[in-house]
């Protein structure tokens, strides 16, 4: 990684509080925190992944970034994460890490965990959503986040593992609307049309938090 995306990204994280999407700044940032920490390791398709889910979230790509991407070198075998020691051993479903894997890229150590049960007891609004996942910390965990849009697609095919059946938040905004409306994920109807829809910030839906591994 070059000596200069650090400090673009350092910047970008200061200044997204005031950027268009201000209430999923903080979950875009930590987002776009994974995208470093996997270039700094040389894991370029989790950086690349990584970077899939923070355009989703804020609605928008970064060139240099991409270069960043693009530009990566995976790590030679001899100096991959001792983590690779657990390969083979995690599976989708199994109780890891503050949550319950909800999905593995192909390395089988790095993926998805989904908070065991909603971090709401009832349906709350998009700002109660927001700020109950930025104060969570589960296990010494504290990097819990809203699910994009399309992490909500991907593991929706595991809900019967992860125990999601209601209609979700995510931290997908609709940008053909104000930033008063954001997307939710009905988990019910994974396989059906109408699955994802928006809704405005004043209304209220289940909140499950999710964190990368």
């Amino acid at each position: 990684m070059t000596g200069t995306l650090k400090l673009f990204i350092t910047a970008a994280i200061i200044t997204c509080g005031t950027a268009v999407y201000s209430q999923t700044d903080d979950t875009a940032n930590k987002v776009l925190e994974k995208v470093v920490e996997a270039l700094l390791n040389g894991d370029c398709d989790r950086a690349q992944r990584n970077y899939n889910i923070w355009t989703d979230i804020a609605g928008k790509t970064n060139t240099d970034i991409e270069a960043e991407i693009k530009d990566c070198k995976p790590l030679p075998q001899g100096d991959v994460n001792p983590t690779q020691a657990a390969k083979g051993t995690l599976k989708i479903g199994q109780d890891y890490q503050g949550g319950r894997i909800a999905w593995l890229d192909k390395s089988g150590v790095h993926g998805l965990i989904v908070t065991i049960q909603d971090v709401t007891p009832v349906p709350v609004p998009w700002d109660t959503a927001v700020k109950v996942v930025k104060e969570l910390k589960i296990d010494n965990y504290n990097d819990w986040r809203l699910l994009s849009l399309g992490e909500a697609k991907e593991i929706c095919k595991n809900k019967a593992l992860l125990g999601m059946y209601s209609v979700y938040w995510t931290a997908t905004r609709d940008e053909r609307l104000t930033n008063e409306y954001n997307y939710l994920f009905d988990f019910s109807k994974c396989s059906t049309s109408g699955t994802a829809r928006t809704d405005s910030h004043s209304e209220k839906y289940q909140v499950r938090a999710i964190r990368n591994f």
